[in-house]
């Protein structure tokens, strides 16, 4: 099934850390001249509350640029429903477009926006789903932290069905005013971007995947998806590789505000469509107009269109998460962007604290 974070984020169901009901069972399984208090040794199952935390680091790579988060997260279980999280990025980026003059492709660091989330869990009517709201904190030292200065909000939903032949189908659907980063079930089309985007926009993807439930490769997971970014109203774009100010990044003619509408690998904040048909329409003239644009003296401009938050793909991805380790997941995927015409390769390792103590405190 789709990429989690932990276990807790799962709708509450048997698992290999949970004893099932017939194994506990004194009228199926235990014979009746059997002392009943033979079963109580076994293991109090853990309690479904309390804290947990995770550590996160996502990766992606690109012939444009990379880009790593590592995300810092705790939280508390209030019962087998409702989760809260809070947790602080901090970015990594390298590209071309180095903030020092003298020197290309150097790591840049900078925080990003501190959130807080709250996630349900539950089943119906055999769908299990996971709602995850996320809200970020806005900070203003653009030195320092990475951020468009505005809150950002994110309503996100996982949903799955069970089995089919071993494959698990699934939907994804949110709404949100920008592409806030998303920790909890992250997706590859979602992980590290170089870019974040403010304004209205929904997304969603639709997939399955394969997971191994035997032998050596027990635990691994194989999946593909197509996903699709649909912005609503006026957007700015803000690029993770741009610095403010720069004046290092140029486009190539003819595409001098980034090839393909990568807006974001040439200016730090965009937020007017230059590569529309409207500006290509009216290209060489003297005066119009044409689908939200106009042209005075050889000069385009264009109202802020949401063309320049626009994206879809597909993309494919190999989970690790052996039996024996199950604090540490290990996500490898691709995405091949069909807007930008941009294939990228993420990483994503996820650590468990809750599981991770679970593990070392299990007797052998």
């Amino acid at each position: 099934m789709p990429f989690r974070h932990h276990a807790e984020a799962t709708p509450a169901a048997p698992s290999a850390e949970q004893p099932k009901t017939e194994g506990t069972s004194t009228s199926k399984n235990v014979a009746k001249n059997e002392p009943a208090e033979e079963t109580t040794g076994a293991a109090p199952e853990a309690s479904p509350t309390g804290f947990i935390g995770f550590e996160q680091f996502q990766f992606s790579h690109s012939h444009v640029a990379s880009v790593v988060m590592a995300d810092t997260d705790i939280g508390y279980v209030f019962n087998d429903h409702i989760t809260g999280d809070f947790g602080i990025p901090v970015l990594f980026t390298r590209s071309k477009y180095s903030p020092v003059s003298n020197h290309d492709y150097v790591w840049y660091a900078l925080f990003g926006a501190p959130y807080l989330d709250i996630r349900y869990t539950s089943v119906y009517k055999g769908w299990k789903y996971t709602s995850v709201l996320t809200g970020t904190i806005p900070v203003s030292n653009e030195d320092q932290i990475y951020t468009t200065g505005r809150p950002g909000v994110d309503l996100y939903t996982h949903a799955e069905r069970g089995k089919i032949g071993g494959v698990t189908p699934f939907s994804n659907f949110g709404v949100s005013n920008g592409t806030v980063d998303r920790y909890i079930m992250p997706r590859p089309y979602s992980e590290a971007r170089p870019y974040q985007t403010l304004g209205g926009l929904a997304d969603g993807e639709l997939g399955a995947e394969y997971k191994v439930d035997f032998g050596p490769a027990k635990g691994v997971g194989i999946g593909a998806s197509a996903y699709g970014l649909e912005p609503v109203g006026p957007q700015k774009v803000y690029s993770r590789i741009v610095v403010p100010y720069s004046g290092l990044a140029t486009g190539i003619p003819p595409y001098p505000y980034g090839e393909h509408y990568r807006y974001w690998a040439t200016s730090f904040e965009t937020n007017l469509p230059i590569q529309v048909p409207g500006a290509q329409a009216l290209s060489g003239l003297a005066s119009g107009s044409y689908d939200g644009c106009t042209v005075s003296n050889l000069l385009i401009t264009c109202k802020a269109l949401s063309s320049i938050a626009r994206d879809n793909g597909y993309s494919g991805w190999i989970n690790v998460s052996a039996p024996r380790w199950k604090f540490a997941t290990l996500q490898l995927g691709y995405v091949r962007s069909i807007h930008y015409h941009l294939d990228t390769y993420t990483v994503t390792l996820n650590f468990d604290a809750r599981a991770l103590v679970r593990t070392l405190l299990s007797p052998r």
